[in-house]
């Protein structure tokens, strides 16, 4: 069985998801069961070089030449953004975002729209471009773990991709607080509890490597 949309999140924090749903943006987190459509597989290597959408210069991460995601993955993808607004994501704007704790994850936009989905299973969030330019993108799953786990049934995981100018993101899992650092534009976390995204702290850049 694939990730499934992790549960809202609930408490005192608001969760960069949530703010986004109370503007009204554009955020969908699906997941789906692809088959053999992951990172391999892809329509070309390199489609060329690119310096891609313009909301990519928030993120020194997404400056990597073009890749070509798998094309079924990216109609999923399509199809089900434009349940919701008539958008259409462009194959040459994917960069593929190697992580190891949630997976490798693409991000591809639209000209409206900018979404991260997890190259395996087809999990996707999206959200558009001016809330993506402040606040980037937030994937939030949960796995059902083998019943051999006594004691755990549920994996929560949560993938982030945020702009330069943020550091550090303030994280609480069940009741703990704490921060992580930013390192190429990203943070992930594989979790006994659900993960609420509190806040982030600005900096200089974030970390490299």
């Amino acid at each position: 069985m694939g990730p499934s949309p992790a549960p809202g999140p609930m408490g005192a924090e608001r969760s960069m998801m949530l703010r986004a749903l109370k503007r009204g943006a554009l955020l969908i987190l699906i997941a789906g069961t692809l088959g053999s459509c992951g990172a391999g597989g892809s329509n070309s290597q390199n489609v060329g070089a690119d310096s891609g959408p313009p909301v990519y210069r928030f993120f020194s991460a997404l400056s990597q030449a073009p890749r070509g995601i798998p094309g079924p993955l990216l109609e999923r993808t399509e199809r089900s953004l434009q349940r919701r607004s008539p958008e259409r994501l462009e194959d040459n704007s994917a960069r593929l975002l190697v992580n190891g704790i949630v997976g490798d994850i693409w991000i591809v936009a639209g000209r409206r729209a900018v979404c991260a989905v997890k190259a395996d299973d087809g999990a996707f969030t999206c959200d558009t471009v001016a809330s993506v330019k402040r606040h980037g993108l937030v994937l939030g799953l949960f796995e059902p773990l083998p019943e051999s786990e006594r004691g755990r049934k549920v994996k929560f995981m949560v993938f982030g991709l945020v702009p330069d100018t943020f550091a550090r993101a303030r994280l609480r899992v069940g009741r703990t607080n704490f921060e992580m650092a930013v390192r190429d534009n990203q943070y992930a976390l594989s979790a006994a509890h659900p993960v609420r995204i509190v806040d982030y702290e600005a900096g200089a850049t974030n970390d490299r490597g």
